[in-house]
């Protein structure tokens, strides 16, 4: 399964691409935009993660199950 990608990750990816290798380069900055995004969404599913974790500890797998 293919985490989604959310809307800042499509338009900066979207910005990459219409600007060719001139988005990567040093004036524009689009490639350090695309990795705040990333390290953000990164930092973000951790974070769900670790509720997940706490709640299944104290409420037991029953009352929070995995999600398949």
């Amino acid at each position: 399964m293919q985490p989604r990608e959310s809307a800042a990750h499509r338009r900066v990816k979207d910005c990459l691409l219409s600007h060719g290798n001139h988005g990567y380069a040093g004036e524009l900055p689009f490639e350090q935009r695309l990795r705040d995004v990333m390290a953000v969404e990164i930092a973000d599913g951790t974070a769900q993660i670790q509720k997940i974790i706490i709640a299944r500890e104290r409420c037991g797998r029953d009352f929070v199950p995995y999600p398949r």
